[in-house]
């Protein structure tokens, strides 16, 4: 064992005469090996860790999302014959109190077959129509609108 690990772990006292070299306890050598790896562990990581904590600008850009105008409308869900607009699969219609169409409408689950026949509050995102001729809104929040509302 090299001279300086036995005179650590070594657990003599020192004499008094000088003759023998000091010895100390081996608590203190694992207390000095655990002071040394937590500074060079400490150290490591923070320089490991400084270049991901900056943004650079590409960095900005991806994590901005792009906020898209929600547009809201009132009516009564009715059902559209789906051979009317087969290209796009659009099975219901909003319309007012009068008959008349106010838009089309489509959703990736079942609101619209729950609500078909109530009046209801429909918000969500105007697509174009595959065929060119209009728009349809994509609901994304449906409220069903009663008497006291």
């Amino acid at each position: 064992m090299p001279k300086i690990l036995g005179n650590f772990l070594s657990t003599s006292t020192s004499n008094t005469t000088g003759d023998a070299p000091q010895k100390t306890n081996p608590l203190k050598f694992i207390g000095i090996i655990f002071v040394i790896c937590l500074t060079v562990g400490l150290l490591v990581g923070y320089m490991a860790s400084s270049p991901f904590d900056k943004l650079t600008p590409i960095d900005t850009v991806l994590t901005q999302t792009p906020t898209k105008k929600k547009n809201s409308f009132e009516g009564i869900v009715t059902y559209v014959e789906p051979f009317m607009y087969i290209e796009d699969n659009i099975k219901y219609s909003l319309v007012d109190s009068l008959g008349n169409e106010v838009i089309l409408l489509i959703a990736k689950d079942q609101k619209l077959e729950v609500s078909e026949g109530h009046f209801v509050q429909v918000t969500g995102s105007l697509k174009k129509l595959k065929g060119g001729k209009g728009e349809y809104l994509e609901v994304e929040n449906l409220i069903v609108k009663n008497a006291t509302n």
